[in-house]
């Protein structure tokens, strides 16, 4: 039996792939640990799917949690450099992969009734510098969960 984060990260999975982004094949959206920038350049383009943060617990009833499980979805496309190259296309990804999880609940996940986002970077300046256009979005997918007594 899987965990509740990992069938989240699963579904996170199948709604990227359900995206069909323009130049991004189903075998390039991975699920992993930690999402290692060197690993991931050698793959672009790549989106690596990833826990992130601490798991987040508040009381909602007397018999019922609700939890937070942190998810990032990390975007790599191998850049020359420039200002233009792949813009268009990553904001587009970017932009596409938030909208498909903010503030939705995840219908393949029972337990999952909400998504925020953390916090994002668009472009992180290292990685443009490394010749990467990298950017995460990092979500928090809310669940209800009948607390152990």
């Amino acid at each position: 039996m899987a965990s509740i984060h990992e069938n989240i990260m699963r579904a996170v999975q199948r709604g990227i792939r359900a995206l069909k982004l323009d130049g991004l094949p189903d075998a390039k959206v991975l699920i992993g640990k930690i999402p290692d920038e060197k690993k991931l350049a050698d793959a672009a383009p790549v989106v690596m799917i990833a826990p992130f943060g601490q798991k987040t617990v508040v009381q909602s009833t007397n018999r019922e949690d609700d939890i937070g499980y942190g998810v990032v979805v990390v975007v790599v496309e191998a850049s020359d450099g420039t200002q233009l190259t792949n813009r268009r296309r990553h904001l587009e990804w970017v932009e596409l992969i938030g909208n498909e999880f903010y503030t939705r609940r995840l219908d393949d996940v029972d337990e999952c009734w909400g998504c925020d986002v953390v916090s994002d970077a668009v472009f992180d300046f290292a990685a443009f510098q490394n010749k990467l256009d990298l950017s995460y979005t990092a979500f928090r997918f809310k669940t209800r969960e009948t607390r152990n007594t």
